[in-house]
């Protein structure tokens, strides 16, 4: 197998992952990738004021931390805030099942 043929295999393989990410987020490729584009410019800039902050010049790993418990926390509270919502569909749907004749 030649270069060109590898890079296109690289760039097939890609284009699929892309696909399946885009289609679980109920996105096109193309938003997909703009999406993750900026998602990553936006981790780029807050890694690097992190870095400022804490005097770190060199290595992003000791930032992790506390990037990944600020993550951690946003999650639990999305996750929360779907289960209230869920919870109250539910509740909903229970009493006009209760209420009906």
């Amino acid at each position: 197998m030649g270069l060109p043929e590898a890079i296109e295999n690289a760039h097939r393989r890609q284009l699929a992952v892309d696909s399946r990410r885009a289609a679980q987020l109920g996105q096109n490729v193309h938003e997909y990738r703009i999406a993750r584009k900026v998602a990553c410019e936006k981790w780029t800039t807050t890694i690097r004021a992190l870095m400022d902050e804490n005097g770190v010049l060199t290595d992003p790993v000791r930032v992790l931390p506390e990037i990944l418990a600020s993550v951690e926390e946003s999650i639990t509270k999305a996750a929360r805030a779907e289960a209230k919502i869920v919870a109250r569909a539910e509740l909903q749907r229970l009493l006009r099942k209760v209420a009906a004749p």
